[in-house]
């Protein structure tokens, strides 16, 4: 019996703690999660949606790619995801839903990664779930690894 609830247990923190490792290991190396905020980029990427980007060593940007970087102004730095319209020393960049090319000027280091799907409202839902969720997955994965691993060592009965 206390063997079949250890499985039990165990096999709860793997189905818990394997998504965040995931998404770890691809921060790790070099993808970003964003939340589009504004309406820049419709209807290709819809306010709201979770933008996955992948980095620079993995997809080459080039015109008609949608890019995340970023831009220094005045004091603040922002993140903008935008499409490249045009590309010779200089990026130059728009957002599908403007009129305009953007007023800035970019070169490949300011770029954060290339697009490469966005999930529809799935923003919306991260953005409010986002501290209660985080708090309910650290507690349940911390709490089922250090209950499996206390089994396993006989320390709890």
């Amino acid at each position: 019996m206390k063997g079949s609830v250890l499985r039990s247990k165990t096999k709860s923190f793997f189905v818990y703690s394997t998504p965040l490792l995931l998404i770890l290991v691809l921060y790790i190396l070099g993808f970003r999660f964003v939340v589009v905020l504004t309406d820049s980029m419709e209807p290709s990427i819809p306010r709201g949606s979770l933008a996955v980007t992948a980095p620079l060593w993995l997809c080459k940007p080039d015109e008609g790619s949608i890019i995340l970087f970023r831009i220094e102004l005045g004091e603040h730095e922002y993140y903008v995801m935008h499409r490249i319209v045009k590309m010779d020393s200089c990026i130059y960049t728009k957002g599908d839903n403007r009129e305009f090319i953007d007023p800035w000027v970019l070169n490949e280091e300011k770029i954060i990664g290339i697009n490469i799907v966005a999930f529809p409202l799935l923003g919306y839902i991260l953005m409010l779930l986002k501290l209660p969720v985080m708090l309910a997955v650290v507690f349940a994965s911390t709490y089922y690894g250090v209950a499996a691993l206390l089994k396993r060592l006989g320390v709890q009965q």
